[in-house]
């Protein structure tokens, strides 16, 4: 038909915009969980990015405002998938 399924358009999505080095960065900041803590994300900001000065009332604000799930955003997690 000349469309992408939801399903198909996802997949599509994760292969272009999910580069190997970095999720493998992410896993290791993650303890080899699928997802980013705020502790998680708060040590990866500061020693990746080099935000000293990160908080983790800051990193929790991120998790809110880009994390899709309700249910990751209910457990403070930042899906590294």
């Amino acid at each position: 038909t000349g469309y992408f399924t939801t399903n198909e358009l996802i997949n599509v999505f994760k292969e272009l915009s999910t580069r190997p080095e970095i999720y493998h960065l992410l896993v290791r900041y993650s303890r080899n969980q699928d997802f980013l803590s705020t502790e998680d994300l708060t040590l990866f900001l500061e020693a990746e990015q080099g935000m000293s000065k990160i908080t983790r009332e800051k990193c929790t604000e991120i998790i809110q405002e880009f994390e899709p799930s309700t249910e990751a955003k209910l457990l403070g997690h930042l899906g590294i998938d």
